[in-house]
């Protein structure tokens, strides 16, 4: 919203909408370390549903320490769906990474209403077995909307997202979710990291991105989600 503010010969001013923005966030992120202090037991609740918390750092302080204190006190990403601890083993966060990872917490949340559909939906099959035509990919629903439907009744049947269950995960839920709304085909697909895939000169066909595509998914997802 306005956010380029310029004067006619090109120049930047103070007080505009992003110096402003910062200026803001600076000074409640800094109220907020406050009430970590004082309100634990009320931040706790929301903490627990994030992977990360704001903090001022700078270059000249280790702030690993307090954050390493906050995470404690507020059992920060305890309620998230990957894994939040330290990541040294499992690698440096990834485009595609950064791509997946609102859609699991999308889903995440989704499997956490799904009561209602849990036992009702016919059982995932097991991850060595070959998947069974069902979901988005059989039969072509009709209409986005049921292929969205789809899915979900899958999603229902599922375990919750491990390390163990990421293949499952990957195949049954992410990948139709790709597919249907992200990379349906290499001239629609919009999303870097999915069009890295689909340029890929061994890629000649839907069914060879998709598979591509599954072993990338279920690669990263099985490094950072949670222990079984």
């Amino acid at each position: 919203m306005f956010g380029d503010e310029r004067d006619p010969d090109g120049q930047t001013q103070p007080e505009s909408l992003p110096d402003s923005f910062a200026w803001d966030t600076c000074l409640r992120v800094e109220a907020l370390a406050e009430m970590v202090e004082r309100f634990p037991d009320h931040l706790r609740h929301g903490a627990r549903l994030m992977s990360g918390w704001p903090m001022i750092v700078s270059q000249h302080l280790d702030h690993r320490p307090e954050f390493g204190r906050i995470a404690a006190l507020l059992d920060l990403g305890a309620d998230y769906p990957l894994d939040v601890g330290p990541r040294r083993r499992r690698g440096a966060a990834t485009p595609l990474l950064r791509y997946l990872e609102p859609l699991v917490v999308q889903y995440h949340k989704a499997w956490l209403l799904e009561d209602g559909w849990r036992g009702k939906a016919a059982a995932p099959p097991a991850p060595s077995g070959k998947p069974e035509k069902r979901g988005p990919d059989a039969g072509a629903p009709a209409s986005l909307e049921a292929a969205e439907q789809a899915i979900r009744r899958v999603l229902a049947a599922l375990p919750p997202l491990t390390r163990e269950s990421a293949a499952a995960w990957s195949r049954l839920v992410i990948v139709p979710h790709v597919m249907l709304h992200d990379a349906a085909t290499a001239e629609t697909c919009r999303v870097p990291v999915l069009q890295n895939i689909w340029r890929h000169r061994s890629v000649k066909s839907r069914a060879t991105f998709r598979s591509r595509l599954h072993s990338a998914v279920s690669g990263t997802l099985g490094r950072f989600a949670r222990p079984g």
